[in-house]
C-alpha cells in the first residue's frame, strides 16, 4: 500500500510538470508567432526575447521530467492533486486565449 502512495505521488509530481511544460509550450509557440507577425519590428524583437526565454523554460521542464523519471526528485507539494487541478485550468484558459487570436494578426485586439 506504502508503494502505491508514493508511486501515485510520483505520477502527480509527473503529470504537475507536464502541464507546467504543456503551458510554456503554448507560450513559446504564441510569442514566436507575435515575433513573427508583428509589424513593428522593435516590438518584434521583444518578441522573439520573450520566445528564447520560453524555449529555456522548456528545457528546464523536459530535464525535470528525465530527472523525476529517474527518481531522484520526489514529491515536492503538500496538495499535488489540488495544484494539478488548479494548473489543468489554467492550462485551459490559456489553449483558449491563443485560440481566439486566430492567425494572431490581431494581437492589439
Amino acid at each position: 500500500m506504502l508503494q502505491k502512495n508514493e508511486d501515485k505521488k510520483q505520477n502527480n509530481l509527473k503529470e504537475i510538470i507536464r502541464i507546467c511544460l504543456s503551458i510554456d509550450a503554448i507560450a513559446y509557440s504564441a510569442y514566436a508567432k507575435f515575433a513573427k507577425n508583428c509589424p513593428d519590428a522593435n516590438l518584434a524583437k521583444e518578441w522573439k526575447i520573450c520566445a528564447e526565454e520560453e524555449n529555456e523554460h522548456l528545457r528546464f521542464w523536459k530535464n525535470t521530467l528525465e530527472v523525476i523519471s529517474k527518481d531522484e526528485i520526489h514529491q515536492i507539494f503538500d496538495e499535488p492533486d489540488e495544484i494539478s487541478e488548479k494548473l489543468r485550468i489554467k492550462e485551459q484558459k490559456l489553449k483558449e486565449s491563443v485560440a481566439n487570436l486566430k492567425d494572431f494578426s490581431n494581437v492589439n485586439e
